[in-house]
């Protein structure tokens, strides 16, 4: 194929056993650069030898094909899971983990080829499971900062399998069209100690694993919320507080949970704030009814927002009197009612995380069915 045909080359261009490039280091940067093969960061070089490190971690045949991606059509293996791997950085005892997250991402329902949106939403990585430190994972003070390197390479690998694997790049085609975007590229440890000191269940409990499986989740994030500080020795004004920053910051854009029938928000809170609910008896699915129930905007929201996003199809009265909405969020002759921003309160994912000693939580909606969480256990290291 001609230079001129095309903008750059794509991994059809190349065979598995010949270099795709060699050279100084800068020289690579600068090729993987000019070929949108990057997240605009620097990378680990693929060479072979650290591919192969990578394989020897795999819990899957390095030729298996995971499953097709969107947009660029391309089969997904092990090799290039573990190429992209390196790229950002992940050490082989990784491999588990992306291969998890990879078949997340794999998952026809997860419609990966919808990240492109114009709302420029990124995935998250969420991992579960009784022994993470292994890894090298991190859930305490500074979760979600780029402090250590398990959090920051596997939650980079994700952007750089978007890229690579689904052929998400901004141009040529433009088949990422994120309007402004942001990135959440740390990975999210869920603090196994004190969700079961606390005898809440943990989020591969809640999506029916067993406590000895490790699970990693990847769902759609539109945004975070700022810092949601709350008080109290009762769960009064806490839930209050949190109800209050939910429907707020994603009041206008829930619309789309009910016309799609689909929303799973992550409500990420620390230890110190989910004790408080504990002492007073309540589950985590306790505190999601609550506060989906709190969680209300008035009904004027979703009447003209939806024109401004382009769905001109939503009429919340509508889909009332079929029966497509529950009674909730009727009566229909009462134009000034508050509604539920959460359609489902059993999709709200609470996981805990953070410093215990902090009164704070934050809360990251997803895109309705763009991303949903899917929930896939790690295999063990062939």
């Amino acid at each position: 194929m001609s230079e001129d045909s095309k903008l750059y080359p794509t991994p059809d261009d190349f065979r598995l056993d010949e270099p795709v490039f060699s050279g100084e280091l800068v020289d690579v940067q600068e090729y993987f650069v000019k070929n949108q093969w990057t997240d605009g960061l620097p990378i680990i070089p693929p060479t072979r030898d650290l591919v192969e490190r990578m394989l020897e971690h795999c819990p899957l045949g390095r030729d298996v094909v995971m499953g097709i991606l969107p947009p660029e059509m391309r089969e997904v293996t092990p090799w290039s899971v573990a190429v992209n791997g390196v790229m950002a950085g992940c050490k082989p005892e990784y491999m588990p983990l992306l291969i998890a997250a990879t078949e997340a991402i794999c998952d026809p329902h997860f419609r990966i080829q919808d990240s492109g949106a114009t709302p420029g939403w990124e995935p998250q990585m969420i991992i579960s499971g009784p022994n993470l430190a292994a890894y090298g994972l991190h859930h305490g003070q500074g979760a979600m900062r780029s402090f250590t390197r398990a959090n920051a390479t596997l939650g980079r690998y994700l952007r750089l399998a978007f890229i690579n694997l689904a052929g998400l790049r901004p141009a040529p085609g433009e088949t990422d069209k994120a309007c402004i975007g942001m990135n959440f590229q740390i990975a999210l440890a869920e603090d196994e100690e004190s969700t079961v000191r606390l005898g809440w269940q943990t989020l591969r409990a809640e999506n029916g694993f067993a406590h000895e499986d490790t699970v990693v989740a990847v769902q759609s994030v539109m945004g975070s919320t700022l810092p949601i500080y709350t008080g109290g020795a009762e769960p009064e004004p806490h839930l209050q507080v949190l109800a209050e920053h939910i429907s707020g910051f994603e009041g206008h854009w829930s619309f789309l949970g009910v016309m799609f029938n689909l929303w799973t928000p992550l409500l990420v809170m620390s230890p110190g704030v989910a004790q408080v609910f504990s002492r007073s008896g309540m589950s985590k699915a306790d505190v999601a009814q609550e506060l989906a129930a709190r969680s209300l905007v008035p009904a004027s929201h979703w009447k003209t927002y939806p024109h401004v996003v382009g769905l001109d199809g939503f009429d919340l009265d509508e889909m009332v009197e079929a029966g497509q909405a529950p009674d909730r969020y009727g009566p229909v002759s009462d134009p000034g009612r508050l509604v539920p921003t959460i359609r489902h309160p059993e999709s709200l994912a609470i996981v805990l995380a953070g410093d215990p000693g902090r009164n704070q939580s934050r809360y990251l909606p997803n895109n309705h069915e763009h991303g949903p969480r899917i929930v896939v256990k790690v295999r063990p290291t062939l």
